[in-house]
């Protein structure tokens, strides 16, 4: 891993919790005991269960902190207490390591109530990221793996910018990054910006055009 990052050595470095479950099974779980893998065990959810997976990750991230700018990302939250419980395993696996200085830990908005629940949730977080693909999901009720619905998967909508709105009303001063396909739309990106998001994660390709995009637009 460490080689790996050694290229962007001198910039911020997001890395995003094991996120699994759904659409994304591990081969040592058993995805057919959930009639439902969408609204199921996801990400933290699936963390906490197995929390030697948890830990591991923590103790790993935790030494790569010490040699870069490193931030994690906690997938597909819903209450605060999830974050809570992140940040205590942080600390502990700290502890043990001796590292004093921990690295910031993010939360990802992914379901209307954490959404909704933004204020409480940031009690415990550094940063938040959007993540469009799932929030759009669970605000249509529409299984984006399910293409009979996909007439109800509307990921440009009205509502999606409204939420992003409220969050930044709550909390004006935590940063917020919106990912998923929406952040790399073009013609989105002035809707998304007025909403008060301070950066987009986009796929490689899409950078220029995106910057491009940010450059013509006045606010």
């Amino acid at each position: 891993m460490k080689s790996t990052l050694e290229p962007v050595a001198d910039l911020p470095i997001y890395i995003r919790l094991l996120d699994v479950g759904a659409d994304k099974p591990l081969p040592f779980t058993d995805p057919s005991r959930e009639v439902n893998p969408a609204l199921g065990k996801r990400g933290i959810r699936f963390l906490m269960d197995y929390p030697e997976l948890l830990r591991t990750q923590l103790n790993a991230l935790l030494k790569l902190s010490c040699d870069f700018n490193l931030h994690i990302i906690v997938p597909m939250v819903t209450l605060p207490s999830e974050m809570e419980h992140v940040r205590t395993c942080l600390a502990e696996e700290a502890e043990q390591l001796q590292i004093s200085s921990l690295p910031n830990v993010g939360a990802m908005i992914e379901t209307p109530a954490a959404a909704l629940g933004a204020k409480a949730i940031a009690e415990s977080s550094d940063f938040f990221s959007l993540g469009t693909n799932d929030l759009t999901q669970y605000v249509f009720a529409a299984d984006r793996e399910n293409s009979s619905v996909d007439h109800y998967f509307k990921d440009t909508d009205s509502v999606l910018f409204r939420l992003m709105s409220m969050i930044r009303q709550d909390l004006p001063d935590i940063g917020i990054s919106v990912c998923g396909e929406l952040a790399g739309y073009p013609e989105q990106v002035e809707k998304i910006l007025r909403c008060g998001v301070n950066s987009l994660s986009v796929a490689p390709a899409l950078i220029p055009q995106i910057k491009e995009s940010i450059r013509n637009i006045r606010l």
